[in-house]
């Protein structure tokens, strides 16, 4: 997949996937915020964890999806920023595929 709108010319393409690789500098200028993520209704038994684990197993199956995995997201997407901005001091011409992250140090 190219990316018509990326005319710089030391940008090439991702060696694992082909799609056209971004430079690591403008990818991390945009701070994200994974902490939060969607729930699609999957996996929503609470009435099978109820019977198998009572009252106690929905409680930790509340805290561990509403609280745990999002505080985990949130804390591994900071750590990934601050890992990128210490790549970046280094090498301040690094380029990353935004497809499959695949990073390129220069």
């Amino acid at each position: 997949m190219y990316s018509l709108d990326n005319d710089a010319v030391s940008v090439g393409d991702c060696p694992k996937c082909k799609h056209t690789m971004q430079r690591l500098s403008e990818y991390n200028s945009i701070r994200r915020n994974e902490g939060y993520s969607l729930d699609d209704g999957s996996g929503n038994s609470n009435i099978i964890t109820y019977f198998l684990f009572g009252w106690i197993g929905v409680a930790i199956r509340f805290f561990t999806r509403e609280v745990l995995v999002p505080v985990m997201t949130k804390i591994a997407g900071e750590r990934k920023q601050s890992r990128y901005d210490t790549i970046l001091k280094v090498y301040p011409k690094s380029v990353i595929c935004p497809h499959c992250k695949h990073l390129i140090r220069q």
